[in-house]
């Protein structure tokens, strides 16, 4: 799963709003992506911030703690809040989880939108498809 699809799934699945998409576009998605509006949409929103020289990247892989980060700005953004007790202490490779993300791992997994795998979070893996389809799914479903 890429970093554009995972973005658009999010802002289409939580029917987020953005005001001027022009000005808020990244420089290496082009003007006629199917996924423009979207990005942009999440950039105002705080949702992705991108890479130096205001690019996003759209078609590199996203790791799962990556995606994790971007899921709960998301939901932040469409002001939802975690509810529930689930703690990162239960997974056996919580001490893998980068600084920039603990926050955002620990409010997902309390949501009950991310379980793991195997009893771990597999932070540094690859997103699926798959395992976006579930994510968004839960998050819609919230």
């Amino acid at each position: 799963m890429n970093r554009a699809d995972f973005t658009v799934l999010l802002v289409r699945a939580l029917e987020l709003k953005g005001t001027d998409q022009d000005s808020a576009a990244f420089s290496d998605v082009q003007k006629d992506a199917d996924y423009r509006n979207e990005l942009a949409i999440a950039k105002q929103l705080g949702i992705v911030t991108g890479y130096e020289g205001n690019m996003f990247k759209p078609n590199s892989e996203l790791s799962r703690q990556d995606m994790m980060v971007i899921a709960y700005r998301a939901l932040a953004a469409a002001g939802k809040k975690a509810s529930g007790s689930a703690t990162l202490e239960s997974y056996s490779d919580a001490d893998r989880i980068a600084d920039y993300a603990r926050d955002s791992l620990a409010a997902l997994v309390k949501f009950g939108i991310v379980s793991g795998k195997d009893g771990k979070l597999a932070p540094d893996d690859t997103l699926t498809r798959a395992e976006a389809a579930v994510i968004v799914y839960r998050i819609w479903n919230l």
